[in-house]
Order: structure tokens, then C-alpha cells, then sequence
């Protein structure tokens, strides 16, 4: 069953890319914007998903969408993640869970052409800005759009 939600998860991300992700995701790189759309797919595919992440818009004030995202993506294990570690944000994100999260970052990362598992940070943060913006405080700065790879 994990294997089908992130080969379909994948797929979807396939279709959507390179697609428009702001410019602090564009400016990260493949795999930022990579994860960015995979959250898209997710909302996409899984009603669950479609709903803001718990204590998100609370812990965007003061500071930015692109400076949350990083701080969660660097606490987030490069290794699968347990639901009960209080520091991995990706089970608390509604939608299919931590393990799938992870499976599609590893394989978002080998569908770039790439083998560095340490990307997955990067993957993390286009995947949370995205939350980030589904809570509704992305700060204007940063709601600009770009569509270059």
C-alpha cells in the first residue's frame, strides 16, 4: 500500500513539474520545488490533506514562511521518522503520514537523477513552505511566484 500512494504520489509530481512554486522554493533548487508540488499532489489526491497544519500559523508570527520551513526541515530525521519523535513535523501534517512522506522524498531525489539522501532536507523545506502556505500567513515577500526550474 505505501509503495502504491507514493508511486501515485510521484507520478502526479511528474505531471505538475516543473509548476509554479515561489521564489524562495525556485531558488532552493529541484528537490525544494520537487517537494513543494508533492504537498500539491497530496491535497490533490487525499481530502485529509486539504486541511492547514495544526500550530502552524501560530508559530509563523513573527517570522517568515521560508524561515519556518527551514527550521522544521533541519529537526526533521534524514532517516524514516517515528510518529511518537517529537520533532518530526511530517506526521502531524494532515494527509498519508511520515513513512509515505519520507519514501517520496528518497524517491523524488533518485526521479531527479540524484543518490544524496541528505536532500531530503531540501525536499522538506519546498514541502513545508507549502504547509506554511496552506495556513494562510505566508507573508507577502515571499507569495511571488516562479516558474524556471
Amino acid at each position: 500500500m505505501l509503495e502504491q500512494v507514493v508511486d501515485r504520489l510521484l507520478a502526479r509530481v511528474g505531471e505538475l513539474y516543473p509548476g509554479d512554486v515561489p521564489v524562495p522554493v525556485a531558488d532552493a533548487g529541484e528537490i525544494a520545488r520537487r517537494g513543494y508540488l508533492w504537498r500539491v499532489a497530496e491535497t490533490e489526491t487525499f481530502a485529509a490533506a486539504r486541511a492547514p497544519t495544526p500550530g502552524l500559523p501560530e508559530r509563523l508570527h513573527p517570522i517568515t514562511a521560508g524561515e519556518l520551513a527551514r527550521e522544521l526541515a533541519d529537526a526533521e530525521p534524514l532517516g524514516r521518522p517515528d510518529p511518537g519523535d517529537p520533532g518530526t513535523i511530517t506526521w502531524t501534517v494532515p494527509g498519508p503520514g511520515g513513512h509515505v512522506r519520507h519514501y517520496g522524498a528518497l524517491a523524488s531525489i533518485e526521479a531527479a537523477g540524484l543518490a544524496d539522501r541528505a536532500l531530503k532536507r531540501e525536499w522538506l523545506y519546498g514541502f513545508l513552505y507549502r504547509c506554511c502556505e496552506e495556513a494562510g500567513q505566508a507573508r507577502p515577500v515571499e507569495e511571488g511566484k516562479a516558474t524556471s526550474p
